[in-house]
């Protein structure tokens, strides 16, 4: 639905039968179309976010089931009012706003109250103000082939202008909230770019000490600590960026042939030492190799998150990692399970969406992104993700994945099996 200027409508094929569109008796209400229009009003615009699928949604409505013309002014801030849209139907000769339309129009932007001093010119017109809340964002103007409306034409063309003035509100809300969380994800971004190249270079120097054969036993086993906590850091700031990069969509899949089984192994063994710190013995039950076509890097991630939330929430628990294939053979099924505190029902799908915990206790120490990415990379996959606990009976997270990664961000590599 383009924009247009309003002496220029668009015209709009009529929707809706006739009748549904005929002027009411001068005296008393249609109460059954008002209920069907409030209805289909409320169907329409109560899904929409964006101003311009509300505009034309309204410009439908208008036209299809009311008026025969309609002129949408908004207005921002302090600014004069403009044109967002205009439609009239097609069946009837070209409108026009009237004269004296700028001076009802910043009546109606003043005064909050309906103009209906259009009544019985011909054609006749309305002006109906749109707010959300307190401010009054524009103004909606109704034209009539006819010379006069009635009292159901006026009640629906409040309703329509109240839920029109509501949508177009939350719209606003939208955008402003879409900006700040591209400013605050650009922010992040580019602090965990730089925090990254420091933290590699404390990183390459401890394990330059690591490899000195002249250090006390107590010095070395301090080191080692020290490379362990750095090494969380560095894979913190991996996640971060990874969010980062995963809210704006530029992660792409590099697909070969990968060993699940020979990726959980290498995660366990990289996390060996905090798995012994947090007292965590592990287990993991696979068939042998299971071969699919994945992007390795992208994998290793999301059983990393899942091993470290596990460790994080399992309170000292075994954990259990199981991989299976998925009758008759084209999925894989990976379940990581810790014996730890649990989720309640209700937290269950909000601990898969970004900077949310489930438990209080871990506020300080996790950002809330680790599950998160994971949906978002397992989906990226194909695949599916889903949470089985109860409060203090452990959790279950279970991944499945088609042993072909589809993706429309994907790239081959590799040989195919």
């Amino acid at each position: 639905m383009k924009l247009v200027l309003p002496e220029e409508p668009t015209r709009l094929a009529r929707q809706a039968p006739e009748e549904d569109r005929d002027p009411s008796p001068a005296e008393g209400e249609d109460l059954p179309r008002m209920i069907a229009h409030a209805r289909t009003v409320a169907r329409t615009l109560g899904p929409l976010l964006i101003e311009e699928d509300i505009l034309a949604a309204i410009g439908h409505l208008s036209i299809d089931h009311l008026a025969d013309g309609c002129w949408v002014h908004l207005v921002e801030g302090a600014g004069d009012p403009r044109v967002a849209g205009a439609w009239q139907g097609d069946d009837v000769s070209d409108l026009h706003l009237p004269g004296d339309h700028p001076a009802r129009l910043a009546a109606v932007l003043r005064t909050r109250m309906l103009d209906l001093a259009g009544n019985g010119e011909s054609p006749s017109s309305m002006i109906v103000p749109l707010h959300f809340g307190e401010p009054v964002i524009g103004g909606m103007t109704l034209v009539f082939a006819g010379s006069s409306w009635g009292p159901t034409e006026r009640r629906m063309a409040i309703d329509l202008a109240t839920q029109a003035g509501a949508a177009l509100g939350r719209s606003r809300i939208y955008r402003f909230l879409k900006k700040a969380l591209a400013s605050r994800d650009e922010s992040f971004a580019a602090a965990t770019h730089e925090l990254g190249n420091p933290l590699n270079a404390l990183r390459l120097q401890i394990t330059a000490l690591t490899r000195s054969p002249t250090l006390e036993p107590a010095v070395m086993a301090r080191i080692a600590g020290m490379e362990r906590l750095v090494r969380q850091l560095v894979n913190l700031n991996r996640r971060m960026l990874d969010s980062s990069r995963l809210a704006a969509g530029q992660v792409q899949l590099r697909l070969e042939d990968v060993d699940l089984t020979a990726v959980v192994e290498e995660v366990l063994a990289n996390n060996a030492d905090q798995l012994a710190w947090s007292n965590c013995p592990v287990s993991l039950s696979s068939p042998g190799p299971v071969v699919g076509r994945w992007d390795s890097m992208r994998l290793e991630q999301i059983v990393s998150n899942l091993v470290s939330n596990a460790m994080k929430y399992g309170h000292g628990g075994a954990i259990s990692v199981s991989i299976s294939v998925v009758p008759p053979g084209d999925r894989v099924r990976l379940a990581v399970h810790d014996n730890g505190i649990g989720i309640a029902s209700y937290d269950q799908d909000r601990i898969f969406e970004r900077f949310e915990r489930a438990s209080p206790t871990h506020a300080g120490s996790s950002l809330g992104i680790g599950l998160w990415i994971v949906r978002q990379l397992v989906e990226a996959f194909g695949g599916t993700v889903h949470v089985e606990s109860s409060p203090g009976a452990g959790a279950t997270f279970t991944v499945e994945l088609p042993r072909t990664a589809k993706s429309a961000g994907s790239e081959s590599g590799g040989t195919t099996a």
